[in-house]
C-alpha cells in the first residue's frame, strides 16, 4: 500500500476519481468533496455540499485542474482546483445526479441522473451541449471512449446505451444484465466495453461495431433529415414518384449515403403528400 486516507468525521467515501497522472485524488462523501495530494496526503481543496444525497457523484478532470460534483437535487458544481472557486453551476437535471465523467482531454463532461437523462456539457465552462432521453430508469454510470466520440451509460433499467457524442443520439442499446448497471468502462484502445451489474456479473462487450456501424446509421438519419426540404421541393415540381426517384439516382451531387437517404425520404414524403405513381 502506498498511502491511506481516512475520513476524520466518520463519513464513508461514496465516489472518487484520480487525475490522469495520479497526483490528485478527489473523493465524495455525503456532505463534502475533498481533493488530496496523492503523494503527500495533504488536503488541496475541500468543498461542502448543501444537501445529503444517497448516490453522491464526483469526477476530476484528467489534468487535475477541475472537479465536479452533484449538489444533491439536480444542480452540478464545477470547481477550479487551483483557486477553489466555482467555475459554473450546471442546471438541467430534475433529479439527483448519480454519474459524472470527463472525456480523456477534459473538454467534455457527461452527467446522468435519476431523471433518466444523460447530459453533455463543456468540461471547461459548464455550458450545456445536449440532453438525451432513452433509459427507462435512473442513470448510474458513464464512460467516454478514449477518442471521445462515444459515451456509454448504465442504468437501473438493466441496460447500457451508447451515445454518439457529437450528435447526442443513442446509437446502440445493449441488453443482457438482469439487474441495474452500476459501472461501465472502455478499454484503452476503445475496442472493448465492460459493465458491472447488480446481477452479480461483469460483462465484456465488443465495442468495434459501435465504432464502425452505428455512426454510419447516425449519419444516415442526419442526411435524411437534412435532405427532406430538397426532396419535398422535388416532389412538388415532379409529382411522379418514379421520375423523381430517377432524378435522385442520377444526381451527380449526391454521394451514395445521401442518395439512399434522399430516396427513403422521397418514399415517405410521397405517402404523406398523397402523391406518387
Amino acid at each position: 500500500m502506498l498511502r491511506q486516507f481516512e475520513a476524520e468525521d466518520g463519513e464513508i467515501f461514496l465516489d472518487l476519481g484520480l487525475s490522469a497522472d495520479g497526483s490528485l485524488l478527489a473523493a465524495r462523501r455525503a456532505t463534502s468533496v475533498t481533493v488530496w495530494s496523492a503523494r503527500t496526503g495533504e488536503v488541496v481543496r475541500s468543498w461542502s455540499s448543501p444537501d445529503v444525497t444517497p448516490y453522491p457523484a464526483v469526477a476530476i478532470s484528467p489534468a487535475g485542474d477541475r472537479v465536479t460534483a452533484d449538489l444533491g437535487r439536480g444542480p452540478i458544481a464545477l470547481w477550479s482546483v487551483g483557486t477553489g472557486e466555482e467555475i459554473a453551476r450546471l442546471l438541467g437535471h430534475s433529479g439527483p445526479v448519480e454519474g459524472l465523467a470527463f472525456s480523456a482531454d477534459g473538454a467534455l463532461l457527461a452527467s446522468g441522473a435519476a431523471d433518466r437523462t444523460v447530459r453533455l456539457w463543456d468540461g471547461r465552462t459548464g455550458a450545456p451541449r445536449w440532453a438525451s432521453e432513452g433509459h427507462a430508469d435512473r442513470v448510474y454510470a458513464l464512460a467516454f471512449s478514449p477518442d471521445g466520440t462515444r459515451l456509454a451509460s448504465g442504468s437501473n433499467d438493466t441496460t447500457l446505451r451508447i451515445w454518439d457524442v457529437p450528435s447526442g443520439e443513442a446509437v446502440a442499446h445493449l441488453r443482457g444484465h438482469s439487474d441495474y448497471v452500476f459501472s461501465v468502462a472502455f478499454s484503452p484502445d476503445g475496442s472493448r466495453l465492460a459493465s458491472g451489474s447488480g446481477d452479480h456479473t461483469l460483462r465484456i462487450w465488443d465495442a468495434e461495431p459501435m465504432r464502425i456501424r452505428w455512426p454510419a446509421a447516425v449519419r444516415s438519419r442526419r442526411a435524411r433529415s437534412e435532405g427532406e426540404p430538397a426532396v419535398r421541393a422535388l416532389l412538388e415540381a415532379e409529382p411522379d414518384r418514379a421520375q423523381a426517384a430517377k432524378r435522385l439516382r442520377e444526381d451527380p451531387s449526391l454521394d451514395p449515403l445521401r442518395r439512399e437517404a434522399s430516396i427513403q425520404a422521397l418514399l415517405r414524403l410521397a405517402g404523406e403528400l398523397g402523391g406518387g405513381r
